[in-house]
C-alpha cells in the first residue's frame, strides 16, 4: 500500500517503533493520532485608558493528545510480551519523539506521557491483537524539521510558525560573526568544538559536544553576542568565520500539510 505519511515513535532510550510498517508489531490505527496539531496563543496587553486589548505576539500552546495503536505478537514474543516492551517506551517525566515522514520532510514532536498508561486488557499468551491508547503531552507544541547546517554565509529561510534561533558551532581560531541585522561579535579561540545557542531562552549558553556548559566562554560571549533569530515568514543571513557552522531547525504547528 502506498502511503503519503509514515509514522514512528522513538522512546527515551532510542528504541524505534515503525507504526506504519507493512510488517508492524505496533501499528497505528486509522485516526490514531489525536490532538497533537499545534496552535498559537495570543500574547496581549491592555492599554491604560484604551479599549479592548492589543496583540503583541503569539506563542505556541502546549498540546494534549493520544496515540492509538494496535499490537500483535511477533515470534518468539507473545502479545503480552509485545505490550510490556511497547509500554516501557513511555516513561513518566521522560521524553520521546513522535516522527511523521511527509513529502516535505520529517517532522519531530517531543512528547511525554500525559497520564497513567493503560493496563493490559487481558493476560493471554495466545491472544492475537490488542488496542492501546497512550495519552501524550507536547510541552512545546511544535513539530521540528531535521537539523540543517550551513557554513560561511548561511541563509536561513523560515517557512514555519516560530522564530528560528540557530546554534553557531566552531573550533579553532574563531573570528567575526555578522548577524542578519548587521550586528557583529567575535567568537573566541577554542581548542575543541563549542556551540553558542542564540535562543534568548538559553541565555547565549556555550556548550561542548557532550552538552556540558563552558562557563568561561559563556561568560565572555554573553557580554558581546546577541540572541538574534529569523522570524516566521522571513529570511536571515549569518556570515561566519572559517571553522564555524550554523545549525537550525524549522518549527511548524501542523505536520500533515
Amino acid at each position: 500500500m502506498s502511503r503519503r505519511w509514515r509514522v514512528k515513535y522513538i522512546s527515551p532510550d532510542g528504541t524505534k517503533w515503525d507504526l506504519t510498517s507493512e510488517r508492524w508489531v505496533a501499528g497505528l490505527k486509522a485516526g490514531g493520532i489525536k490532538g497533537l496539531v499545534g496552535s498559537l496563543d495570543a500574547q496581549v496587553i491592555t492599554p491604560i485608558g484604551g479599549v479592548g486589548q492589543r496583540v503583541v505576539g503569539f506563542r505556541p500552546a502546549p498540546r494534549s493528545g493520544s496515540l492509538t495503536v494496535l499490537l500483535r505478537p511477533s515470534e518468539p514474543f507473545s502479545l503480552p510480551d509485545v505490550w510490556v516492551d511497547f509500554r516501557s517506551g513511555f516513561v513518566a517525566g521522560q521524553y520521546g519523539w513522535l516522527v511523521v515522514k511527509t513529502p516535505s520532510g520529517d517532522w519531530h514532536l517531543r512528547v511525554r506521557p500525559g497520564g497513567e498508561l493503560p493496563e493490559p486488557e487481558y493476560d493471554d499468551a495466545d491472544a492475537s491483537a490488542m488496542t492501546v491508547d497512550i495519552p501524550l503531552i507536547s510541552d512545546e507544541g511544535v513539530w521540528w524539521s531535521e537539523e540543517k547546517e550551513a557554513s560561511r554565509v548561511a541563509s536561513l529561510v523560515n517557512p514555519g510558525a516560530v522564530p528560528i534561533y540557530p546554534v553557531i558551532t566552531w573550533s579553532g581560531a574563531g573570528g567575526e560573526v555578522t548577524l542578519p541585522s548587521g550586528a557583529r561579535f567575535t567568537l573566541p579561540r577554542t581548542g575543541s568544538a563549542r556551540g553558542l545557542f542564540l535562543d534568548p531562552a538559553e541565555s547565549l549558553v556555550v556548550m561542548d559536544t557532550r552538552q556540558v556548559v563552558d562557563h568561561e566562554l559563556w561568560a565572555a560571549l554573553r557580554k558581546t553576542a546577541l540572541p538574534e533569530g529569523v522570524p516566521p515568514g522571513s529570511t536571515g543571513q549569518y556570515v561566519l568565520p572559517n571553522g564555524a557552522s550554523c545549525l537550525w531547525r524549522v518549527g511548524v504547528l501542523d505536520p500533515w500539510r
